[in-house]
This record gives C-alpha cells, sequence and structure tokens, in this order.
C-alpha cells in the first residue's frame, strides 16, 4: 500500500527533519510504501517574509555555492557555519528521507498532478498552525485529494498555541470534513479539534518517539565530547542566560552550546554551530545533561534518558507543557532562576513504561487508520 506523506520535511530545523523521518520510517516498519511528497512553498523558511531584500539575496546565494566552495572557507564564521549546516540537512534529506522526485511549489501544482496514494497523511509537527503554515493551510489539510477516493489521515498534527488554535479554527474547519482518521500531538487539542470536525479525535506521540533509542543509534553521529552539559536554544529570552548558568553551576560539568547563532553564555563554553541532524542526535545521546527551550530538545532528552530541563520558549506553551504532564514531569520546566534550586534524578525506570503504553495506543492508531476499510 502506497502512502503520501505531507510535512514539514524541508525546514532547516532538527525537530521537522526528524519528526519526517521517524514517520516515514514508522509506516515502512509497519509494512507499507511511504513517499514524502516534495511540498516546498514559495515563502521559504518561518519568517523569510520579514528578511530584507538583502538577506534573501544573500540567503539564496550562499545555498546555491558548491559544497567544495563553502568547505574551503578559512574562517569560520556564522554565515559560512549556516552554509555548511544547510548541506548537512540536505545531505540528511537526500539519504534518510524517501521523497518524491517532483517538487511543489504551491496548491495549484499539488492540485494538478494525478498523485497515485492509497492513504494520504498529513504531520506530524505544527502543520496546521496558521501563523506558519498561512495560506498554504489547505495543502496540509489534503485538500488536493478527494477524499472518496483516497484516504485521508492526520497524525500527531500540532495547530501550535493554543490561542492561535482557537483563533484559526473556523478557517481549519472545513478542511476536516472527509478527513477518515483525526489524531493530534497536544492532548490539550483534542477537544477543541473534536469540536470543529464533529469526528472522533485521538491523542498520539510524536513519530519521533515511535522509534527506541538502539532504532535512532543507526543513523546518530556521535561527537568525541563525553560528559557533558548539552545546551539547545533554538529561541532565547530575557532571562535565558541566568536561568542556564543556574542550572550549569549546580550540575557542574563542561558545557557544550549546540544553538544556531547562540551567544557564549560564559567563556568556556564550547559552541558547536555547525552540525546536521545526525550531529544533533549525538551531542543529546552523548550528553550528560540537557538545558533545552526546544520541543523536539525535550523530547529527544527523555526519549535517551537524560536528566533535563526544559525552558518555555514563551508563557503560554502547550506543546513541552503537554508532553510533560503525559510523563508527570512537569517539574523539570522551569521559568526562573529561582525554580533551580536543586536538581533531581529522573526515574526512568518508572516512567519508561507509560512511553511504552503510549507508542503502543499510537502505532495502534496508525496502523489501523491506514489498515481499516474506508
Amino acid at each position: 500500500m502506497k502512502v503520501g506523506i505531507i510535512t514539514y520535511h524541508c525546514a532547516d530545523n532538527y525537530g521537522a527533519t526528524l519528526q519526517a523521518y521517524a514517520l516515514q520510517r514508522t509506516i515502512s516498519k509497519l509494512g507499507y510504501d511511504p513517499k514524502i511528497i516534495n511540498f516546498i512553498p514559495n515563502y521559504g523558511s518561518i519568517g523569510e517574509n520579514e528578511l530584507s531584500i538583502y538577506r534573501r539575496i544573500l540567503r539564496k546565494i550562499l545555498y546555491r555555492l558548491p559544497k567544495l566552495m563553502i568547505y574551503k572557507f578559512p574562517f569560520n564564521n556564522q554565515v559560512v557555519n549556516r552554509a555548511k549546516r544547510r548541506i548537512l540537512f540536505e545531505d540528511f534529506r537526500n539519504n534518510f528521507l524517501n521523497i518524491t522526485n517532483r517538487k511543489y511549489k504551491d496548491l495549484k501544482e499539488l492540485y494538478k498532478d494525478k498523485h497515485q496514494y492509497d492513504v494520504f497523511i498529513a504531520g506530524s509537527d505544527q502543520v496546521w498552525n496558521y501563523e506558519i503554515a498561512k495560506n498554504n493551510l489547505p495543502a496540509y489539510c489534503l485538500d488536493f485529494v478527494d477524499g472518496r477516493i483516497a484516504k485521508k489521515i492526520a497524525y500527531g498534527v500540532s495547530l501550535g498555541p493554543l490561542e492561535v488554535a482557537n483563533k484559526y479554527k473556523f478557517l481549519l474547519a472545513p478542511y476536516l470534513r472527509d478527513f477518515y482518521a483525526l489524531s493530534v500531538r497536544e492532548a490539550d487539542m483534542v477537544q477543541l479539534v473534536r469540536k470543529i470536525s464533529n469526528k472522533p479525535v485521538y491523542h498520539v506521540l510524536d513519530p519521533t518517539l515511535l522509534l527506541s533509542p538502539e532504532e535512532w543509534d543507526e543513523i546518530i553521529i556521535n561527537p568525541s565530547d563525553v560528559n557533558y552539559i548539552c545546551v539547545y536554544l533554538p529561541s532565547r529570552f530575557r532571562e535565558v542566560t541566568d536561568i542556564v548558568n543556574s542550572i550549569i553551576k549546580q550540575v557542574d560539568l563542561p558545557v557544550v552550546n549546540i544553538s544556531v547563532g547562540g551567544d557564549k553564555l560564559r567563556n568556556e563554553v564550547k559552541n558547536c554551530w555547525c552540525i546536521g541532524p545526525r550531529e544533533f542526535l549525538g551531542y543529546i545521546r552523548n550528553s550528560s545533561f540537557v538545558i533545552t527551550n526546544s520541543f523536539h530538545g525535550t523530547v529527544f532528552s527523555f526519549l535517551f534518558r537524560k536528566e533535563f530541563y526544559s525552558i518555555l520558549p514563551y508563557e503560554n506553551d502547550i506543546r513541552i507543557r503537554s508532553f510533560l504532564r503525559l510523563f508527570s514531569l512537569q517539574e523539570r520546566i522551569v521559568n526562573s532562576p529561582n525554580d533551580v534550586e536543586s536538581i533531581k534524578v529522573i526515574d526512568y525506570e518508572t516512567i519508561y513504561p507509560k512511553l511504552d503504553f503510549y507508542r503502543h495506543l499510537s502505532l495502534k492508531f496508525l496502523q489501523e487508520a491506514i489498515e481499516s476499510e474506508s
């Protein structure tokens, strides 16, 4: 059975890329033939529209520089590191993602093509967050698919912050009518999607959690560093340095910062910004402790059984809260230096059976959604 997936596979973002890989691999393990639909909308990466004309032109030039030319630069500045990093992402997509040869740059092109799939899956990640998808929301809602001919499934989709989901739910509702099965990544969104769709809605795990640590080990590139604090802060805010330094002071280990473009927290921090998805996994896997304000940074820290703290990227974030609440780990959230008083060891032996349970339910939803008669 052929399965077409539409998701954020082409962003140079660790979480987006790795969740696409995880869903593809999981579907393949279930015995189906998955393919990621190469939908690359014109709007570019998040925030692209706000870039100046100069920066847009510079980015396009850098993205097209030959690999050898990039690696010949004798200096190690942030611009070149970003270009190298993009090459690592492209290599990962070329080697590990099963993507359609044809590229679709807009909804019209998706409509025109005769897609040869038995089942279409939207997700995971924030594909239904209107502030990210914007005018491409119909594509991520599979509006180009006739639900009477091919089955439409939503797996672990996220609608973003609750206030965004409530604000734009009226735009989402019409596209859900002919979905065969609906599931969301955040438990907080179950009732909302159920209400606007009038359909059963299930809470499932992010695809990255459907694979075991051993399965991730097959693609990991481990660093030479060992026994360190890994700092991954893709979004930063005013108090973050104070919070991080409070944790570092208590843990008292060397610090490796893998935050892209992140400022040095202190002189002895080792900055490793030029890494791809495989290296990203390795730096978390090899660490003794993780500090992050990323959803997927939190997820992989948990999956690899690391001691970690999550700093919410914004006050009303439900993605990290919902995930940690599922495993009764809310105390891993820190909002200020005052929250970091004592580091408690996580009892993974008690928690991991819950992961096995929710993984089983998520896989059951996915397999039954694909196999059941329409």
